[in-house]
């Protein structure tokens, strides 16, 4: 009896450390995959983003990203109601909808769903700041800096 335990669970650690690494070669193998897929699903979003935004500049983007759920996810520079830039305000997909926290829908909602993109940042697919505000665009970089604590304007 007292063998058979060890020999349990060295099978045991056998087995999970078999899986795990299938697991991460799995992962690896299906980011490869759509990586490609998340280039062009992003072509079709940023494009329908432009003409929804209607902006006279182009659409500053931050990070840009897939889940595993096939959801593309990241932050954009866009104007607000006042037509001022409302600094970077973070996106995503829902089906065929794209979804902004500036729309003015259920808060919690998007936040829950903004949330879960943030937790799950797959494919990469455009490098950028995961930071939200007027800090994280390219002119608000020239004018705030970070302390240790915090991001502060630079007046």
């Amino acid at each position: 009896m007292a063998v058979l335990v060890p020999a349990v669970l060295g099978l045991a650690v056998v087995v999970i450390g078999g899986w795990l690494i299938f697991a991460q070669v799995k992962d690896r193998h299906d980011r490869a995959a759509a990586e490609s897929q998340a280039k062009v699903q992003f072509a079709s979003v940023s494009a329908r983003i432009a003409q929804r935004l209607h902006q006279d500049h182009p659409v500053e983007y931050g990070a840009v990203w897939m889940t595993h759920q096939h959801r593309i996810c990241g932050l954009l520079n866009a104007e607000n109601s006042f037509g001022g830039l409302a600094g970077m305000i973070g996106f995503f997909t829902d089906g065929p909808n794209i979804r902004y926290g500036l729309d003015g829908g259920d808060p919690a909602t998007f936040g829950q769903t903004w949330a879960k993109c943030g937790a799950d940042t797959w494919v990469q697919i455009l490098p950028g700041s995961m930071e939200q505000g007027f800090c994280a665009t390219r002119n608000g970089a020239k004018h705030c800096f970070t302390t240790s604590e915090r991001q502060v304007d630079n007046p």
